[in-house]
């Protein structure tokens, strides 16, 4: 995460807590650990900052027995807050997926599934989708953080059993934030629709369809200035990339291998993306050349350079690329 001061905030996560380090291209701080608060889930952190800019974390805590918390803290000038809990879940079913992200006014807003009832509540039996997994209906829950206090964590779609699985949260080019997940029909999840819906006014849109999977693990959705919106979605870790432009869908090609992509819109509009092996930009019309690199995480300084970031011995390393032309990406160091 790069905070508005041009400072990255790097997190390392283990099995019962994690640690972090803070730095820039003069060095890194050493390993803190962070406030511990029981075990931490599969998807282990959620990073961006605050109305006043400060670096904020969420992250899911496991407790035994069998409940699990959605947990937040600040940075201060004394350090991390005392974590406060948002959601607490009477099972310990993982959330699967969360994210959060600053919008222009300065709110916080997380967006993570919550598993609901048990599947026989519904009369659906238990349904087994590859032999580990088990079927267990998930909404798509936001909570908003204004004024220094969390909204109460509400469902994204309307009442009833609508299952909607959430994965990233951007904005679009005015400023709306979007959501992006997948849905299903049919008691067995044999057919699977990538989907997404706005926040604005204080409510959510309807989920609007955009195109047809098998199954998706993860997906990134987003719209650059030009109003072509491109799909990234995963199945047992094989990426498909596809733009859909005046209700038109069809496959794309991306100027490097999809191996768990990272993207992220810059100030200006374009789209990042950082993939093995290397790391490309969408100028609105086409990708630049690809530039070899290997990271971990991006993201993006105060001026607009790409910042990456990789372990590697303990320490932090990182590297700044400048966007050079519309086709042509830059080391600056």
């Amino acid at each position: 995460m790069v905070d508005h001061q041009g400072q990255i905030w790097v997190f390392l996560a283990q099995s019962m807590s994690f640690q972090f380090s803070k730095g820039d291209s003069k060095g890194f701080s050493p390993l803190v650990p962070m406030p511990a608060v029981g075990q931490l889930g599969p998807e282990i952190l959620a990073l961006t900052t605050g109305a006043d800019n400060e670096p904020l974390v969420i992250w899911q805590a496991i407790d035994p027995p069998g409940t699990s918390r959605i947990v937040f803290s600040r940075w201060t000038p004394q350090g991390w807050s005392r974590p406060v809990t948002i959601d607490t879940m009477p099972s310990a079913n993982y959330t699967r997926s969360f994210d959060a992200l600053r919008d222009p006014q300065g709110r916080v807003h997380l967006v993570y599934d919550r598993p609901l009832d048990p599947p026989e509540k519904y009369k659906l039996g238990v349904i087994a989708i590859d032999a580990v997994d088990v079927f267990t209906p998930h909404k798509a829950f936001h909570a908003c953080l204004s004024g220094g206090s969390w909204s109460r964590p509400v469902s994204t779609t309307a009442p009833g059993r609508f299952d909607f699985r959430a994965f990233h949260l951007s904005l679009d080019s005015g400023g709306a934030i979007c959501l992006s997940g997948v849905t299903w029909e049919g008691k067995t999840r044999s057919q699977g629709y990538l989907a997404r819906q706005y926040w604005r006014d204080g409510q959510w849109s309807g989920l609007k369809v955009l195109a047809r999977v098998t199954a998706a693990q993860d997906a990134w959705i987003y719209s650059d200035l030009c109003g072509v919106t491109h799909l990234w979605h995963s199945q047992d870790r094989l990426w498909q990339y596809q733009q859909l432009a005046g209700g038109d869908l069809k496959e794309a090609t991306a100027p490097c291998r999809l191996l768990q992509p990272i993207i992220n819109r810059l100030p200006d509009g374009r789209i990042a993306l950082l993939s093995l092996p290397g790391l490309t930009v969408w100028n609105g019309t086409e990708w630049s050349d690809l530039l070899s690199v290997q990271a971990e995480d991006m993201g993006v300084s105060p001026t607009g350079s790409i910042l990456l970031w990789q372990w590697r011995d303990a320490t932090v390393k990182l590297r700044q690329v400048s966007i050079v032309t519309d086709t042509a990406l830059g080391d600056e160091r």
